[in-house]
């Protein structure tokens, strides 16, 4: 008998309407992964199709600490997509503005929120190389940051 073994985990998570397999690498004993599945799951089935033999097979759903709305942009340098992360916010929508130097609005964008979270991938071929202000405004939150292009 062993603790651990090096391998795939397949990961079927499910809600009424939508279902999606994930597999993660599992490399070490005790490892954490977080996914982004496109919506909220209510069932999550370890090794679906039952090719792994364990003892005790649980998952615990983490949600981020509630009450701190947080945004996350990165990287930054900004690549394309750039990855923007809304988490906690206590709205439906958050609007997303982009300023290039010269002040001038080069993008305006309503993300729809689902249980105050959204991670949005923002393309960005259409803009040149250079320095932008992002804001997001989200209910009375409000972020806003410099970011090189």
């Amino acid at each position: 008998s062993v603790s651990f073994f090096e391998m795939p985990v397949p990961l079927l998570f499910k809600n009424a309407t939508q279902q999606k397999l994930v597999t993660v690498n599992n490399t070490q004993n005790g490892e954490t992964f977080l996914e982004n599945i496109g919506f909220i799951p209510d069932t999550v089935l370890i090794d679906p199709e039952l090719w792994m033999i364990s003892k005790n097979n649980t998952t615990q759903k983490l949600s981020p600490e509630q009450g701190i709305a947080e945004v996350s942009i990165f990287p930054n340098p900004l690549t394309d997509p750039t990855r923007i992360l809304i988490q906690d916010m206590n709205a439906n929508t958050a609007q997303l503005l982009i300023y290039n130097a010269a002040g001038q609005r080069v993008v305006q964008k309503n993300i729809p929120l689902v249980n105050g979270y959204a991670e949005y991938y923002l393309p960005l071929y259409a803009l040149a190389k250079g320095m932008y202000h992002f804001r997001i405004v989200s209910g009375n939150y409000r972020y806003a940051k410099q970011f090189i292009r």
